[in-house]
């Protein structure tokens, strides 16, 4: 059994050396497939069958974040910042400062901005429409509404993802920075925040969901 890890562990390296963007989006999209399974279960009312058709719309949304948006930035985001500090004459504590700094007010801020409007989207009453076709309609029929929205959760919620991202980040580039050859970053990012944006995303489930039931609560004393 051990065997076998080490088998797919080297082999899995191998192709990350060979094709590291392409095993870095196959990486991202997994993760992030997983991200959403799992926030769903753990967020759906006891005795409500999960609608596999809408799970299947979700999924497919996120597999597309962590694939194309996330793992691309992280790939180059932090290529760029090792290449950048690399040939920086100073001590390597400075320079660890430096790459914590860059990490922490540019790319943390990028990937959390993007991470609200990606959890936003895939929270949508739109997507609970029979087939893909009926949502991408109800998307374009109400694309002001729904960019309301967006503005309305980057404002209330970007300042709390952003500052539970910059305690995590601060953790997580400081482990890479010590124990990670700097090819192995974003793998490793990826992986790590796979842990945090569930958490985020069961976070804004759970928050939609009590507003839902708060305006339901509210109807229903109107009535």
């Amino acid at each position: 059994m051990v065997t076998k890890q080490l088998s797919l562990q080297t082999k899995y390296n191998i192709l990350l050396k060979k094709r590291p963007l392409l095993v870095k989006i196959l990486t991202g999209s997994v993760l992030s497939s997983l991200n959403e399974l799992i926030s769903t279960t753990l967020t759906s009312s006891k005795g409500n069958k999960t609608n596999l058709q809408v799970l299947y719309k979700k999924i497919i949304l996120m597999m597309f974040y962590g694939g194309l948006i996330n793992s691309p930035i992280n790939h180059y985001g932090y290529k760029l910042l090792v290449s950048f500090t690399k040939n920086l004459k100073v001590k390597n504590s400075i320079r660890n400062l430096i790459q914590l700094c860059c990490s922490l007010t540019v790319i943390t801020p990028i990937q959390v901005l993007l991470l609200i409007v990606t959890l936003t989207i895939v929270n949508l009453p739109i997507l609970n429409a029979n087939s893909a076709l009926v949502s991408i309609k109800l998307f374009i029929n109400d694309f002001k509404k729904i960019l309301g929205l967006l503005q309305k959760n980057i404002k209330s919620k970007f300042p709390k993802v952003y500052l539970s991202s910059l305690i995590s980040s601060t953790l997580f580039v400081s482990f890479a920075q010590h124990y990670l050859q700097p090819e192995n970053w974003s793998i490793f990012f990826s992986f790590a925040y796979t842990a945090l944006n569930t958490s985020q995303n069961i976070y804004i489930k759970l928050k939609q969901k009590e507003e839902k039931e708060s305006e339901q609560d509210n109807l229903a004393k109107k009535n």
